[in-house]
């Protein structure tokens, strides 16, 4: 039967193995991963909307030069709602 002091040693130790793993899990960098389409093809960034708390996902079409947003429809639910897109070369006069 373990004492009292054991079980504090077991915790303890126990302790100090969950830190070292989340500090191991915190120094690994961030992945991005992305879809290959064709090189150039697509090019997608996320920025903050104007007046907005949430971030806007826009993917540009390069060939079509085209530029889509979407953005987040119901919290719940997860779903991406897309707007309309811009035709690039209406809007720089290309």
């Amino acid at each position: 039967m373990l004492t009292k002091r054991s079980w504090v040693v077991l915790l303890g130790g126990l302790n100090l193995l969950l830190a070292a793993l989340l500090v191991a899990g915190m120094v690994q960098l961030p992945s991005a991963r992305a879809q290959a389409v064709r090189a150039g093809d697509l090019v997608t960034v996320t920025a903050r909307g104007a007046g907005r708390n949430y971030d806007v996902l826009y993917v540009l079409d390069v060939p079509q030069k085209k530029l889509f947003a979407l953005y987040p429809g119901n919290p719940q639910t997860r779903q991406l709602v897309a707007t309309q897109p811009r035709d690039l070369d209406k809007d720089f006069g290309s």
